[in-house]
């Protein structure tokens, strides 16, 4: 798995977006205390904390914990694991759609009996819903290309290099 930089930096790239974009995002929603802050050492970042930030990013930091919240009408886990499990595994996704105006989104997936099937995730308060509709739909591509970057991301270290790696550029300029 990837740090929490190489994880934004990998959603940027997946989303087409410019730099920093997701990064500004995370740290909005870390000040909230969605995802855990680490001061001074990068840790590997979970697939549900990857979640949240696309979530932020697609949607607005200020709403992020009800669409993590929501809960499939069919029973089941929550958006947020749902989402997570795709992140990990997204070769199954067939579409994502959120609902950008009120906290709401269908997920179509392949399922175990290899047909295709439809969790629709809604907050568990009635809300009123505007006329209008504004929807992010996420493509099953964004999500594959998305588990390549954080899966071929390096690994996460903290401190200066192994003193071998240090000194071999002393030693190739120094050899005739």
């Amino acid at each position: 798995m990837a740090s929490a930089k190489q994880a934004c930096q990998a959603l940027d790239d997946a989303l087409r977006l410019p730099p920093n974009t997701a990064a500004g995002y995370a740290h909005r929603i870390r000040a909230q205390g969605l995802i855990p802050a680490t001061q001074g050492k990068p840790e590997q970042i979970s697939s549900a904390e990857i979640a949240a930030i696309l979530i932020a990013v697609v949607t607005s930091s200020a709403t992020v914990a009800e669409y993590l919240d929501l809960h499939a009408i069919s029973g089941g886990a929550t958006f947020r694991e749902t989402l997570a499990r795709f992140i990990d595994k997204p070769y199954d996704l067939l579409d994502l759609r959120i609902d950008t105006v009120a906290p709401g989104a269908v997920l179509t997936f392949r399922g175990h009996d290899h047909g295709v099937q439809t969790k629709v995730f809604t907050s568990d308060a009635p809300t009123t819903r505007p006329a209008f509709q504004r929807e992010v739909r996420v493509t099953p591509d964004v999500l594959i290309s998305l588990h390549a970057a954080v899966a071929a991301a390096p690994e996460v270290r903290a401190g200066r290099p192994p003193t071998r790696d240090r000194y071999r550029r002393y030693e190739r300029a120094t050899i005739f």
